[in-house]
């Protein structure tokens, strides 16, 4: 087991070696379901705020990665929500991966696309269908 602080020491190391990148923190489930409790926009900022807190970590340039695994119909309110929160801390957003089962195809594409938060557009994305 790597400890309660590996995430913050890996951010750390990679910082040391180009402190010019954005280092996206990736993580699943924030946006997709809110039945999901255990991946939480309020747990991920949570996990944001612990990276920060690690010795010589202030000045991370972060950024937030969301794996996007859509099996059912979005909940749009939830996922509004869910960005807004996240947008709170004004770091960069990109959706890193979309993953959407081929029922749902072009109807949760188009959906994302129209989407716009403030001044945020989903505007970095990979796309495969399973």
């Amino acid at each position: 087991k790597l400890g309660s602080t590996a995430s913050a020491t890996f951010y750390n190391g990679a910082h040391w070696i180009d402190g010019t990148t954005t280092l996206f923190m990736n993580e699943y489930n924030t946006i997709e379901d809110s039945r999901d409790r255990s991946s939480t926009p309020d747990k991920y900022i949570q996990k944001l705020k612990q990276i920060q807190r690690f010795p010589r970590n202030n000045n991370l340039k972060q950024g937030i990665g969301l794996e996007s695994h859509f099996s059912i119909a979005p909940d749009l309110a939830y996922m509004r929500s869910s960005i807004d929160t996240l947008a709170s801390t004004g770091l960069p957003i990109w959706i890193t991966e979309l993953d959407i089962a081929s029922a749902l195809g072009q109807q949760v594409i188009k959906m994302l696309k129209r989407q716009k938060y403030g001044t945020f557009f989903f505007s970095k994305y990979h796309l495969w269908y399973n």
